[in-house]
């Protein structure tokens, strides 16, 4: 049986929720503008961060636990927390495309590389509890390995309109986006090697791999 936790932070509002696949205590919930974190299970809960009171609220696409560091990508930025969930900070990396935001991310580690790829969009499109079907295209793929300056962008057809991103937790060379397509069609792009080149492995016409 689910059990409703009685101390929801977000006053039945929550918008996000991410729990360390490593652990039964260590969760992120969000509501529109705030995120909290709770290390007893969701028993108790602090606020950790809260966004610019511009209109766009949190946008949280994805998150990635390392032992006491949590990295949530977000439409404010990498958001990092070093000490095991006891404050949240912006990293400074850049690189993003102009005018762009993360909207869906997703991380790896293998052999000390740990490797970020995510989806980005307008930033004026882009708000918290976005849904997929909101995709007009102009999308962007990037990846990040941990301790680079910057993000870097990679290449995808126009025709592929991405919104989500998808890794194994421990293979850095197999990144995956999904979304749609100026042809109205589900797309899956799949790399295996790290973002540098991408093949197409969704093949709906005629359901050519797909069972």
């Amino acid at each position: 049986n689910w059990t409703p936790l009685t101390s929801d932070p977000t006053g039945g509002e929550a918008f996000y929720l991410f729990a360390d696949p490593t652990s039964t205590t260590r969760l992120v919930a969000t509501d529109y503008t705030r995120l909290f974190f709770s290390g007893d299970g969701g028993a108790t809960w602090q606020l950790r961060y809260t966004a610019p009171n511009d209109g766009a609220g949190l946008l949280v696409g994805g998150a990635f636990w390392d032992g006491s560091t949590v990295y949530l990508g977000t439409n404010r930025g990498l958001l990092t927390s070093t000490n095991g969930g006891g404050s949240f900070a912006v990293a400074a990396v850049g690189g993003l495309p102009a005018g762009q935001v993360v909207i869906s991310f997703a991380g790896a580690k293998q052999n000390g590389v740990t490797r970020f790829v995510a989806v980005t969009y307008a930033a004026a499109d882009s708000y918290a509890g976005l849904p997929g079907y909101d995709n007009g295209g102009g999308a962007r793929v990037v990846t990040l390995d941990l301790g680079a300056a910057n993000w870097t962008v990679r290449t995808l057809p126009n025709s592929a309109w991405p919104f989500f991103a998808g890794m194994a937790l421990t293979d850095v060379n197999t990144l995956y986006v999904a979304g749609g397509s100026s042809a109205g069609a589900p797309t899956v792009y799949k790399s295996t090697n790290g973002g540098a080149t991408w093949a197409s492995v969704f093949q709906t016409t005629n359901n050519a791999n797909v069972q």
